[in-house]
């Protein structure tokens, strides 16, 4: 299994979530998480993007196997230590952001949606 494929099982026992419903929040099928999880199956970019959008606090640490937590970027073990969170928008909206996401590691990123591979041409051809 590779780094990436052990930190993703952290990821999902550490938020108590069983395959079908981490599979549920990402929109990536659950035997595809269980073969990462199993080392049969390698990870693909889509599959970081999918976590990292649902649960962005881990995303740096997903990638690199390092924190930033004055950034706001954590490991599901520092999850109970992070610095506390601001609530960004109205009373209907209460999306958690960190606190500072000026740091130079997390500029460098891209705001682009995760697709997975074959879906711009399913767009195109109406399915």
């Amino acid at each position: 299994m590779s780094n990436t494929a052990e930190r993703i099982r952290q990821i999902r026992e550490k938020l108590g979530l069983g395959r079908q419903a981490f599979a549920d929040q990402t929109e990536i099928e659950k035997k595809t998480i269980e073969n990462i999880e199993l080392g049969k199956q390698k990870v693909y970019a889509w599959h970081i993007e999918a976590i990292a959008a649902k649960w962005p606090q881990y995303a740096y640490w997903l990638v690199t196997d390092q924190t930033i937590p004055e950034a706001g970027q954590i490991s599901p073990d520092d999850a109970e230590n992070a610095p506390k969170k601001r609530e960004l928008g109205n009373e209907n909206d209460k999306q958690q952001q960190p606190d500072d996401f000026n740091h130079p590691a997390l500029l460098a990123g891209s705001n682009r949606r995760y697709h997975r591979p074959g879906e711009e041409q399913a767009k195109t051809e109406g399915r």
